[in-house]
């Protein structure tokens, strides 16, 4: 289910996250339609490390395997 935030891919919306709070880390879950590319996974990756630092909180993923 895509809810507020969307994962973009060359301009087409293939999925979907949530950010769910915890104690210890912020989770993200990623809810794709599609599947990607080792390329696309390491961005993926790259861009919630971002948001870890931007947040000044460890970040858990899942949905990015």
């Amino acid at each position: 289910m895509l809810l507020n935030h969307v994962v973009v891919r060359d301009g087409l919306v293939v999925g979907g996250w949530r950010r769910v709070e915890a104690k210890a880390a912020v989770r993200v879950e990623l809810n794709l339609l599609v599947g990607l590319d080792d390329a696309e996974r390491r961005e993926a990756a790259k861009a919630i490390g971002r948001y870890a630092d931007f947040l000044g909180r460890p970040v858990e993923t899942t949905g990015l395997d």
